[in-house]
């Protein structure tokens, strides 16, 4: 009996942990305007943002905070093109961060854009880009990273189908 009762007693504890869950009130971080598809990382004790950003002109932003949400920095443009940007991603490891998104550019063609921090974000590269030339068959992508390894995966048309392509930093 004693052995049914702490049974049962463990069981609505379970079921009952998430409806107490605590939550802030929602902070803003932009301004008002057309953003999408939020990516965030934990990267030691800083809490990093990404996301596109519809301008104008079209652009990847990047947010940070250094008090677990509290409070966080302005807005921070990664992309520097004229072009449509898309699907950012985020890693980082002990070698630091990178920001990664997908280009589509006005005069034709599509490529991978990055920027890297070695600092936590406090500073960023320029934008880089993966492919030379641009391709034309790029959908979408993923990707991943260790220790000073990045690896992406990305589908494009093979003739009139769908195929996954796979590639790794040399650098």
């Amino acid at each position: 009996m004693k052995r049914t009762l702490t049974i049962q007693i463990i069981i609505i504890l379970c079921l009952a942990a998430p409806a107490l869950a605590q939550w802030s009130t929602p902070v803003r971080l932009s301004n008002p305007g057309g953003h999408a598809d939020p990516q965030i990382l934990a990267h030691g004790d800083t809490l990093h943002v990404v996301a596109e950003d519809f301008g104008p002109p079209d652009r990847i932003g990047y947010f940070r905070s250094t008090d677990r949400g509290l409070t966080w920095s302005n807005l921070r443009v990664l992309s520097e093109d004229s072009s449509q940007t898309l699907f950012p991603k985020m890693i980082g490891d002990g070698n630091g961060l990178m920001v990664l998104w997908r280009n589509s550019f006005y005069g034709g063609g599509l490529n991978i854009g990055y920027a890297t921090s070695s600092n936590n974000g406090i500073t960023w590269s320029s934008a880089r880009y993966v492919f030379s030339p641009n391709r034309a068959d790029l959908l979408y992508y993923s990707v991943s990273g260790v220790n000073s390894d990045v690896n992406i995966i990305f589908n494009g048309w093979d003739g009139d189908s769908l195929s996954f392509y796979a590639m790794k930093s040399t650098d």
